[in-house]
């Protein structure tokens, strides 16, 4: 992924200084399609040609007759438009074809646009951004676009991203839209950072023939889906947090995609056809089902964390997983390597003061800071804590090499040295640890005496 830095206020037009501009007050204004920017005001259907700050709400915005769609503003090219925390709504009217901020068309593309603190609401579309280049989307709330209905798919969207590259989504809230959160389709080098996605709903997040992107630091909360990918290759995920949906679903045809440090919550699912997928030092938690199944090939899963789940990994497909940590059941056909080390931060097979240093190192950090070290969050929850030091220390030695989870707590008898008692018992009652990490508390007791030994 090449790295890419984006300012932060794209240039004035040359003719252009920066203007506060006066919107429409009218309870029901009247789409009028003109320009605005500079001295004259923006109203509903207008189009930003000049850099412009809003000092007043824009709305509600109403059908205009004899036309085949509803459009808040357009922006176009070469152009800052601020709405300084206003809001442009539209009419609420359960209507499609409608869109809040409109930035580009087949037949008008767009380069060089920001759209910035605006209040988007009670369209179909909150932010809709087609066949565009070089826009940023920065510090919007986009709410209550569409409408909500449990069997009624495709009701409306936050923010829609199609047939562009170079785009930025960053820091915007968006919630409570009808179908999707944030939709991205047929687009390369799109960069979502540090969005808030919540209660969409359907998917929170949508990626559709996206490659070559950049999705980090995302928290996305509710609906029916997390995150949904189709066709979806060649993109890098990190430190996003997918909680309190069912699902997220890698559905068709996701290849080469990297996952780092992310937190999933219900199941995680890769299909067949899926291939070759990269999951590093995550967690995972569905106390209720299964936290990840996987049906495609070529997956690898480095250092995952299995906080808690009725079945910890589920496979039909071959697939590499080292160094898990799980609690609840494992499939009987995933290969699993060195169980229970991921605490061997150097890669080295073995748990011990190498180890640890790098703990010590980064304790009380969180991402972000100077001394964070993903590697040294052992159980990945987003603090280096003297818990991860804990269990390092429940980890020291050698990796062991099996591929069957051990059991938490055993109850058996075993043989011993000449001189000592013939058989014995090990009990590992008030043992501790979570899957696993079990620091267990031996017994040995002579069998025929009934003494402990």
């Amino acid at each position: 992924m090449r790295s890419r830095s984006r300012p932060a206020s794209l240039p004035l037009l040359a003719a252009s200084v920066a203007v506060a501009v006066v919107a429409s007050l009218a309870l029901a204004a009247t789409v009028r399609a003109a320009d605005c920017g500079g001295a004259i005001p923006c109203q509903c259907g207008d189009r930003v040609i000049v850099d412009t700050t809003l000092t007043a709400d824009i709305g509600p915005c109403a059908w205009p007759e004899d036309v085949d769609e509803l459009v808040g503003l357009r922006v176009d090219s070469d152009v800052v438009l601020d709405c300084a925390g206003f809001a442009i709504r539209g009419p609420a009217d359960r209507r499609k074809e409608e869109f809040g901020i409109r930035v580009g068309s087949a037949t008008r593309p767009v380069d060089q646009v920001t759209v910035r603190n605006c209040e988007v609401t009670g369209f179909w579309w909150g932010i809709y951004v087609t066949d565009s280049t070089r826009v940023t989307l920065e510090d919007n709330r986009a709410h209550e676009n569409g409408w909500k209905d449990p069997d009624e798919n495709g009701t409306g969207y936050g923010i829609d991203v199609a047939d562009s590259s170079e785009i930025l989504v960053l820091r915007n809230e968006i919630d409570d839209n009808g179908n999707e959160g944030l939709h991205v389709s047929h687009s390369e080098d799109v960069q979502i950072f540090e969005n808030r996605l919540a209660h969409n709903g359907f998917e929170q997040m949508y990626l559709i023939s996206v490659e070559d992107s950049e999705i980090r630091g995302n928290v996305a909360t509710g609906g029916s889906q997390g995150l949904e990918m189709r066709s979806a290759s060649w993109n890098d995920f990190s430190y996003n947090r997918w909680l309190g949906s069912p699902l997220q679903w890698l559905e068709d045809d996701n290849r080469d995609n990297t996952f780092l440090f992310e937190e999933f919550e219900g199941t995680l699912r890769i299909a067949n056809g899926s291939l070759d997928n990269a999951i590093t030092l995550s967690r995972f938690t569905n106390p209720s089902g299964t936290c990840f199944d996987n049906r495609s090939s070529g997956t690898f899963v480095d250092r995952p964390w299995f906080a808690s789940c009725e079945k910890a990994f589920e496979t039909t497909k071959t697939v590499t997983l080292d160094r898990p940590v799980y609690g609840g059941k494992l499939s009987k056909a995933a290969t699993v390597l060195f169980p229970g080390c991921n605490a061997d931060v150097d890669g080295d097979r073995t748990v011990g003061p190498a180890d640890l240093a790098p703990v010590e190192a980064a304790l009380g950090s969180v991402p972000g800071d100077a001394t964070w070290n993903p590697g040294a969050d052992v159980d990945h929850d987003g603090t280096v804590t003297p818990a991860d030091r804990d269990v390092v220390g429940w980890q020291e030695g050698p990796c062991p090499e099996r591929s069957v989870p051990p059991k938490a707590r055993i109850a058996r008898s075993v043989e011993v040295k000449p001189g000592q008692p013939t058989t014995a018992r090990l009990s590992a009652e008030g043992s501790t640890g979570e899957g696993l990490l079990v620091a267990y508390t031996m017994t040995v007791v002579d069998r025929l005496s009934r003494t402990v030994v």
